[in-house]
Order: C-alpha cells, then structure tokens, then sequence
C-alpha cells in the first residue's frame, strides 16, 4: 500500500512546516506544496535535505556568534545540494549560481540593497547581483578552507525593522572576482541580518522545487 504525508508522524511534518514559514503565510497553502512534494521523491528528499542543512546552519549561531562564514557554509551546501538535483556534474560556484536563477524579484532586492559597496562618508555603490552572489561564495570559501571566518560579517538583529526595513549596518569587507591575478577586496555596508539571509535562501530553495512538477 502507497504510504501517504499522514503516515509520517506529526514531529516530522511539524518540522518541515516551520521550515517552510518563510515561503508561505498560511498552513494551507504549505501542506499543499508538502504533498506536491511528498508524490515525487527527488524532490521530497531535496526538502528533507534543506531542512537539515538549515537547521545546522542555525546552530552555528549558537557554537560561534562572531563568525557568520560558519552559516553561511551550510545555507550555499543547501543551495549546491538543491541545485545539484538538476545540475549533476557541474561544480560547487556554477551550482550556486544556478540556484539563484530561481530567486524572486523581491528577494533579489532585498539581497542588493542589504550588500552594497562603500567608499565612505555615505557614499554607496549598488553592486550587481552576481557579484553579491560571488560575496557570499567567497566567505564560503575562505571559512570552508580555513583561511579566514571573520572579515566578513553580517548586521545583527537589532536593528531589524518590520517588512524587511533596514536601520542598522556593519562595515566588513568582501572577496570578489580575480583582477590582475589578484582577488578584490571591497569595502562593504551590510544591512543584511543572518535572519533575512536565511530566509532568503528558503524561499529560493522553494523556487527551485516548485519548478520540478
């Protein structure tokens, strides 16, 4: 007999729904996408899997506050691991960028006006999105290999207004593209909180899912 999402027991879907709160406002709508979900199996365990990776990720809070690269290591595996459902063969950067592709217009922006490049006395610089993207891959990169956890940093929830307003920032820096054989290094305002971050990256890996039917 075909087992059915009531089989499963209510901590497991209880799990997956607080996962699933910033894609959908109402329960209704979430246990829909969950029974989509639940009748194809990749994706099925693709959810599974991004609820995992963001839990861990979450807990990286917790063992080391100081250092959001650890966070971030766990947000871009689930991207990567999403991705890589569709994407077999390619490598770690081309994977995040393809899932991305799947971002909303909404959440695009919040991405470019949370990370923005300064050159001081209030003067900013709207960075494009992939080089926002290649930000975050390379603070990855640097945490994963050991070579640097704290230049870059994300704003703290203190400052977080309602509707994703922002009222608060850090100057950190980040790691772009090579330029002479040489990695940039920008000047950054992050507005972006670890919070709306990962939010971001739900809502995306949701996207991703919902184009598999």
């Amino acid at each position: 007999m075909r087992a059915t999402l009531k089989d499963f027991q209510k901590e497991d879907v209880r799990d997956l729904i607080v996962f699933l709160r910033p894609a959908f406002s109402n329960r209704t709508e979430c246990m829909k996408f969950l029974k989509r979900c639940y009748k194809r199996r990749r994706a099925w365990y693709s959810l599974w899997g991004a609820c995992w990776y963001v839990e861990i990720a979450d807990a990286m809070s917790s063992v080391r506050r100081e250092r959001p690269a650890l966070n971030i290591i766990f947000l871009m595996g689930m991207a990567e691991a999403i991705a890589r459902v569709r994407n077999r063969g390619f490598r770690s950067e081309k994977l995040v960028r393809h899932f991305f592709y799947k971002i909303s217009e909404e959440d695009k922006e919040l991405l470019l006006g949370g990370i923005r490049r300064t050159f001081g006395r209030g003067y900013y610089h709207r960075l494009r999105f992939s080089s926002v993207i290649k930000i975050l891959y390379e603070a990855r990169n640097a945490a994963v290999h050991g070579e640097d956890y704290f230049s870059f940093q994300l704003a703290t929830s203190k400052g977080y207004a309602r509707n994703a307003g922002y009222s608060y920032s850090v100057i950190t820096s980040g790691r772009l593209g090579k330029r002479r054989n040489k990695k940039r290094v920008e000047r950054l305002e992050i507005k972006m909180t670890y919070m709306i971050l990962r939010d971001i990256f739900i809502r995306t890996a949701i996207r991703n899912l919902e184009v598999r039917r």
